[in-house]
């Protein structure tokens, strides 16, 4: 599976963390390193998710009335980067959705005339 497979999973996952700091401290966190110290079930893969060892980077917006997180994805030689980033309004977390927001993908075109594009 490609990256943009598991983003949308990441984000989903540091925004329920996001919440459940909110629910424990009544106050959405200032950054995502306050996430640390949280006591959950999965603290390994929050872990790995905040330390970027997945090789995705996490950005952490508060917002009046809600977050976003972006995943930014950097890029190598056969790979350009990539950004994915969702706004989580209060109190609507499972109802949202993860979409890209920027995408250094080159963009694929069928209009060179072959068979399939016929």
């Amino acid at each position: 599976m490609v990256w943009a497979d598991h983003a949308p999973f990441q984000i989903k996952a540091l925004a329920i963390a996001v919440e459940i700091y909110k629910d424990g401290s009544g106050h959405y966190p200032n950054n995502l390193s306050a996430l640390k110290d949280l006591d959950v079930e999965n603290k390994k893969y929050l872990a790995s998710l905040l330390s970027g060892t997945n090789g995705v980077q996490y950005s952490y917006t508060l917002m009046d009335k809600g977050f976003g997180i972006c995943a930014a994805k950097t890029g190598n030689i056969l790979w350009r980067g990539e950004t994915m980033s969702n706004y989580f309004a209060a109190n609507t977390l499972f109802n949202s959705t993860v979409t890209t927001v920027q995408s250094n993908r080159p963009a694929i075109s069928n209009s060179g005339g072959s068979a399939a594009s016929q």
